[in-house]
C-alpha cells in the first residue's frame, strides 16, 4: 500500500492553517471499469445520464452530450442499443490548438421536464458568431411533445452571453439542486493566472458559482446579457456591491461538481494552476481562494497571502499525484450493502486515475480504483450505476473515440448483460429480418425479403459497413 500525505481540511469552516494528515492511497479496491456500450463510440462526449421519462420500448435510456454540440438518445431495447439525435447545439470549434475548453459544457434537465419540455445548455458560442475566445452561452430551450427531441417551433430563451477572455475556464456543469434552483461554476476568465483577477471581483460573473430561478420573472430587464431571477435567500442579496445571482466566488476552473445527496453539500473540483489540485465543499458566500491561494499554498502574492475568510479545500492534491482534477459523483442506492454509499467516485483527466474518497470525522480515504484515457465526467444514476466518461479511446488520439465505462464491484448490483449491436449472420437475418436494413449491389434500398446478393448491415446500433451475403 503506497501513502502520500496530503492537506485535508474537513467541513466548510473559514481558513486556518492546515496539518498534514496521512491519507491513504490503496490500488487494491476490487473495482473495474467495462465499456458499457460494446462497439459504441462517441465523438468527445463529456456527461451521460439517465433519461428522466420511460421511453417506450427501451428498458434503459441514458443521454449523451458530446462536446462537437450533440446531445443523443441512447436506447437499450431486446436487440442492442440503439440512439437518436435529440439536439445540436451550434458551438465554437473544439479540435483546434487552444479550443479544447470549448463547445458544449453543460447539460440540464429542468426538473419538471416531463410536464414543461424544458432542458437548459452551456456552451461557447460558435466564432463565427464572437471571435475566439468567443462568449460562454446559457440557454433555456424546449422538446417535442413526445419529449425524445428538440422542438423546432420552440424559441430559445437565452440566459446569459458573458464574454470570454481567453479560451480556457470556461466551467461546464448544470445541476438543479433539491430546492428547485439551477446552479453553474463559471471559470475565472482563463489562460494560467491571468491577470484580470475576476474571480474575487464581485461585479463579475466569472470565477463564480452562480444559482439563478429559471421560473421566475427576469431580474434584469434592461440588461440583454442577463435574463433570468434569482432566488432572495441568495447569499449577497440586498448588498449591491454584489451581483445578487452569485452563490460563491474565488473559483479558477470549475469544471466538474456534484451534490451530496443526503446533506446538499456542493462537492467540487477546481483546476489548479500549476502546483496544486483541489477538490473543496463550496458553501454559500464562500470565498474559494483564488487567486490569493492555489489550493493551500500561498500564489498571489507569494508569500503572506491573505487567509482570513477563505475556505480551505477537502483535499490538496500535489501535481504529482493529480493533474486536473475531474470531480465526480456520489455513489448511493445501488450497493449490495450500504458500505459504499455516500463513496465519492472521481477522476484525473492527465494521469487517467479514477479514484474513490470516504470522509471520516477527522479523515479522508482515497483509493484508486481504476485507469482510463482523458476522464471527462463521472456520472451516477439513482439506480446504482456508475459511469466514468472517456473524451479518448487512447492517449495519441484524444478526437472521435469517446467510450463510457460502467464501474463495476462485487459490493455492487450487478449490471444485466450489456448488449451490443446485432451482427448480421445468415441464421440472425432470417430470424429477425426486420432488424436489418437492405441494398443492393447498386446501392438501392429493398423493401422486401431479400433475394441474390445483397448488402445487409443492423438497423440498431451504430452505423456499421454493409456486409455481403448470398441468398
Amino acid at each position: 500500500m503506497k501513502t502520500f500525505v496530503l492537506w485535508v481540511a474537513l467541513g466548510i469552516a473559514l481558513f486556518a492553517p492546515p496539518e498534514a494528515t496521512a491519507v491513504q492511497i490503496d490500488s487494491a479496491s476490487g473495482f473495474s471499469v467495462r465499456n458499457f456500450f460494446g462497439d459504441i463510440l462517441f465523438n468527445k462526449p463529456v456527461h451521460v445520464q439517465k433519461f428522466p421519462v420511460p421511453v417506450q420500448g427501451s428498458s434503459y435510456t441514458l443521454l449523451v452530450v458530446s462536446q462537437t454540440g450533440l446531445i443523443q438518445v441512447v436506447h437499450r431495447t431486446s436487440a442492442g442499443w440503439d440512439r437518436d439525435d435529440f439536439d445540436m447545439v451550434t458551438v465554437s470549434g473544439v479540435n483546434g490548438p487552444g479550443n479544447d475548453d470549448g463547445g458544449l459544457l453543460g447539460f440540464a434537465f429542468h426538473p419538471d421536464y416531463a410536464r414543461n419540455r424544458k432542458y437548459y445548455v452551456l456552451y461557447v458560442a460558435p466564432y463565427s458568431l464572437y471571435a475566439s475566445p468567443g462568449h460562454i452561452v446559457l440557454e433555456e430551450r424546449q422538446a417535442d411533445a413526445d419529449l425524445l427531441s428538440r422542438s423546432a417551433q420552440s424559441p430559445v430563451r437565452r440566459m446569459i452571453l458573458l464574454k470570454k477572455f481567453q479560451t480556457s475556464h470556461n466551467g461546464g456543469t448544470l445541476k438543479f439542486g433539491k430546492d428547485g434552483y439551477l446552479y453553474t461554476a463559471i471559470g475565472d476568465g482563463g489562460s494560467g493566472a491571468q491577470n484580470l483577477d475576476l474571480a474575487q471581483n464581485k461585479k463579475s460573473l466569472h470565477g463564480k458559482m452562480l444559482r439563478i430561478d429559471v421560473d421566475g420573472p427576469d431580474a434584469f430587464p434592461g440588461d440583454t446579457l442577463r435574463n433570468y431571477a434569482y432566488p432572495s435567500s441568495n447569499p449577497f442579496v440586498g448588498d449591491t456591491s454584489w451581483l445578487p445571482e452569485i452563490w460563491a466566488y474565488g473559483l479558477r476552473s470549475p469544471w466538474k461538481w456534484d451534490f451530496h445527496p443526503v446533506t446538499g453539500e456542493i462537492w467540487l473540483g477546481d483546476i489548479g494552476q500549476s502546483s496544486r489540485e483541489e477538490l473543496s465543499i463550496v458553501p454559500a458566500g464562500g470565498n474559494m481562494g483564488w487567486k490569493f491561494r492555489e489550493g493551500n499554498l500561498c500564489f498571489s502574492p507569494l508569500t503572506a497571502c491573505p487567509s482570513e475568510g477563505l475556505v480551505p479545500p477537502l483535499v490538496d492534491f500535489e501535481r504529482a499525484q493529480a493533474q486536473s482534477i475531474t470531480a465526480g459523483s456520489f455513489y448511493y442506492g445501488g450497493a449490495v450493502t450500504t458500505e459504499l454509499d455516500g463513496t465519492y467516485f472521481f477522476a484525473d483527466y492527465m494521469k487517467g486515475s479514477i479514484w474513490t474518497l470516504r470522509r471520516g470525522n477527522d479523515s479522508v480515504a482515497i483509493s484508486k480504483i481504476a485507469q482510463v484515457n482523458h476522464p471527462v465526467s463521472v456520472n451516477a444514476d439513482e439506480s446504482g450505476r456508475l459511469f466514468v466518461v472517456s473524451i479518448a479511446s487512447n492517449l495519441t488520439t484524444p478526437a472521435n473515440t469517446g467510450i463510457i465505462y460502467i464501474v463495476e464491484s462485487p459490493k455492487m448490483v450487478p449490471e444485466s448483460t450489456t448488449l451490443r449491436p446485432i451482427r448480421p449472420t445468415l441464421s440472425s437475418i432470417k430470424a429477425n429480418p426486420d432488424l436489418f436494413e437492405f441494398r443492393s449491389i447498386a446501392g438501392k434500398r429493398l423493401d422486401g425479403p431479400p433475394k441474390g446478393i445483397v448488402l445487409v448491415r443492423p438497423k440498431l446500433g451504430p452505423q456499421q459497413s454493409f456486409s455481403v451475403f448470398a441468398f
